[in-house]
This record gives C-alpha cells, structure tokens and sequence, in this order.
C-alpha cells in the first residue's frame, strides 16, 4: 500500500503542476495579443526607417561620416536582447548562444596579436542575458531589467543613446545588436546584426546587390550632409533598437506560451500513465489479497 499512496500523491502533484501551467498558458497568449499587437505597429516604421536611411546614405557618393567610416576593431559592444525570466523554452539560451558564437566566429579570424588587445562588453536587456554572459567572465557593462516583456519607445531611446555614446567616444569600435526575429507563433529567428559603423550596400545583417536596385537617388541636403548624417543615424539605432525590442517581446510571450501548454499536455499524458499504473497496482494487491483469505479459508 504504501507503492499506492506515493503514487497517489505523484498524481495529485502533477495534477497541482498541471493547473499552474495551464493559468500560465492562458496568461501567455492573452499577453501575447498585446505583444503582436504592438510588434505589428512598430514593424513596417522599422522596416521603412532601414529602407529609407539604406536608399539615402547610397545616394552619396564619398561618406566621411564617423557612423560610416569602418575602424581598426579592438573594442567591441554587443547589445543583447532576452528575458527576465524563464519558462519559455529556448528563447533565452538560443539568442545568448547566438551572441556569443557571433563573438568568437570574429575573433577566429582575428591575428594572434590583435586578439590580445581585443575587449567584447555586453549591455544585456533581461536578467538572463546578464546572468549567462557574467558566467562566461564577459563584461557586462550595463543590464537592463523589467522592460524585455513590454517595452516603450523611451526604453529604447535610452539604451540606444548608451550604445551610441560608447561608439562616438571610441568606448566601442563596433555595436551589434541580438535579439529574436518573430516569423510565426511557433518559429522564432535569433538574429545578430551590426549597427555601428553602418554600411550602405547593407540591410538587415544581409548584403545588398546593388545591381538589382533602381538609380541611387539624387539629394540636397539641408544644411548640410554632415549635420544631416549625425542627426539621423542615431534615430535610426533608436527605430531598430525599439523593433528589436518588439519582436523580442512577442517572441517570449509566444515561446512561454508554447512551453506552457507542452507542459500541460505532458503532465496530463504522465497523469494517465501514472493511473493506469496506479490501478494494476491496486488490483494486483487485492488480487493477493483474495488468494491469501482463499486459502486461509481451506486450510481451516
């Protein structure tokens, strides 16, 4: 009996699991429709941002820009995009996995002699991008938290003017950007793109033909082309940064609540084995029982 009563209480454990998943899923996709929601508003500003500053800043010909102009690559800062909490599958473990190969597939093709001199630091918005680069002895130079699950357009202002900051004082001579691309509920992207020195015949980390394109526009500027380029270039990091943001929220919300009801369907799937289990148990122990006052009762 007592095989019995531990399986029983098996049973109503899971059973308790089961009722929390299943309210976690409930709450994941009602959070969910808010996420895609504003994920949907913000995508096509962000998409047209990058589109329009690649058809503007092609149409030049000589960028002496310093947002434009590629460096000699010692220091470099890595912003990456995750959660604050787990619970959701992969989500935070693939876009970290993603940002640290992405870290050493460069400094792979680096010389011995620069490699020593090169510095990686991370600015990690969620707690698990934090807590999993500091494991790795990264530099973290600044984390944010609370802000992963919904972000506001301030948040990214914020984070991108940091970012900014460190390339314009030479605090960082490239800024890369990770974070997860929503493609459908059920599909996410870890996506890795460089934001700092930016790169005309580039969009979206993909490279350009510019064979395929129409005539590079002809522009004025006004007053000036450099006073134009150092305005917006940091409007621009601020658009990609609050996309990224977006479409990493979304891509949370949706992978907790796919591990969430994976979880339920589990715990149920182990709750039937368990009773079934439970049952051979207990009609074998009043089969022996039987047997046992059977023949109790013809030996008397």
């Amino acid at each position: 009996m007592a095989s019995t009563r531990s399986m029983k209480r098996r049973v109503k454990s899971i059973g308790s699991t089961q009722h929390i998943t299943r309210a976690m899923n409930l709450v994941a996709a009602s959070k969910l429709q808010r996420a895609s929601q504003k994920m949907n508003t913000v995508r096509p500003f962000h998409r047209e941002t990058e589109r329009a500053v690649y058809e503007i800043t092609r149409g030049i010909s000589e960028l002496a820009n310093p947002y434009f102009t590629p460096r000699q690559v010692k220091k470099r800062t890595f912003i990456v995009i995750s959660g604050d909490r787990g619970l959701c599958g992969g989500y935070n473990v693939n876009v970290c996995k993603l940002a640290y190969e992405t870290m050493n597939e460069t400094l792979a093709s680096v010389s011995l002699s620069d490699l020593n001199s090169m510095e990686d630091s991370v600015i990690a918005v969620g707690m698990k991008a934090r807590d999993y680069f500091r494991k790795r002895r990264k530099s973290v130079i600044r984390s944010y938290s609370g802000i992963s699950a919904m972000p506001f357009y301030e948040d990214a202002q914020e984070i991108a003017s940091f970012a900014t900051g460190l390339f314009n004082t030479r605090d960082a001579d490239e800024v890369w950007l990770v974070y997860t691309e929503f493609l459908t509920t059920i599909s996410h992207l870890p996506t890795a793109i460089k934001l700092l020195p930016l790169d005309p015949a580039q969009r979206h980390g993909e490279r350009v033909n510019d064979s395929h394109n129409h005539t590079p526009l002809t522009i004025d500027f006004e007053p000036n082309e450099e006073e134009f380029l150092s305005y917006i270039v940091p409007k621009y990091v601020e658009t990609i940064m609050y996309g990224a943001l977006a479409e990493s929220a979304a891509c949370e919300t949706a992978s907790r609540m796919q591990s969430m009801d994976n979880a339920t369907k589990n715990s149920a799937e182990l709750i039937r084995k368990l009773t079934l289990k439970y049952n051979r148990v207990r009609q074998d122990t009043i089969t022996q029982e039987l047997i046992e006052i059977v023949s109790g009762a013809s030996t008397l």
